[in-house]
């Protein structure tokens, strides 16, 4: 190798050797697996709507067509509603059962499993959770100038205009109650129901 080449091998290494030192400092070492879960075949999906329940064996979407909307569960599309509420679909604990808030017309409802509930004026948003033990579905409604809390199908304590469930408190802490919280004027209420 000729002088001017081990120079310039030489200032090469000088060179890099700075640019690898403070990589090895400055970035901890990681290896990223990818693995292909679903291809979202609906070229109209809602980006963040996609879901994944907490096994990885399952994952959910909103899609859109028009002006219609349908989620699409392990890439099995549902059916087609007016709107889809933001912060649903939602998986439970287990994976086993999704649940999401949908409008038809002016009229919201919980859908579990593909099965409709109830017809409301409202859902709010963030309210819909399934218990730690994945028995029960809880969300806030509000119906007219009422606002309350349904476990499992079944309406709560009705609460009157000027006051507010506070939709992301609601918690189903143990299979015999759940607990909220209640904005009225200044006043917060620390709410427990008793499940029968």
């Amino acid at each position: 190798m000729s002088r001017r080449g081990i120079v310039i091998f030489w200032v090469f290494i000088l060179t890099l050797a700075p640019i690898t030192t403070r990589a090895e400092e400055g970035v901890p070492n990681r290896l990223a697996v990818e693995t292909l879960i679903d291809r979202v075949s609906d070229s109209h999906w809602i980006k963040n709507s996609f879901r994944m329940s907490q096994d990885r064996h399952h994952d959910a979407y909103v899609a859109q067509d028009g002006n219609r909307v349908a989620v699409v569960v392990d890439g099995r599309k549902g059916r087609d509603y007016d709107a889809i509420l933001s912060g649903t679909p939602i998986f439970s604990n287990d994976g086993f059962s999704v649940a999401y808030a949908a409008r038809k017309g002016a009229r919201w409802f919980v859908v579990e499993d593909g099965k409709e509930g109830k017809r409301y004026d409202a859902i709010l948003e963030n309210s819909v959770t399934f218990s730690r033990g994945d028995i029960h579905l809880a969300y806030a409604a509000r119906s007219g100038n009422t606002s309350f809390v349904v476990l499992d199908g079944r309406e709560g304590v009705q609460y009157g205009s000027g006051t507010f469930i506070e939709p992301e408190s609601i918690v189903i802490d143990s299979s015999d109650s759940l607990h909220y919280l209640v904005i009225d004027d200044n006043n917060v209420y620390y709410v427990k129901e008793k499940i029968d």
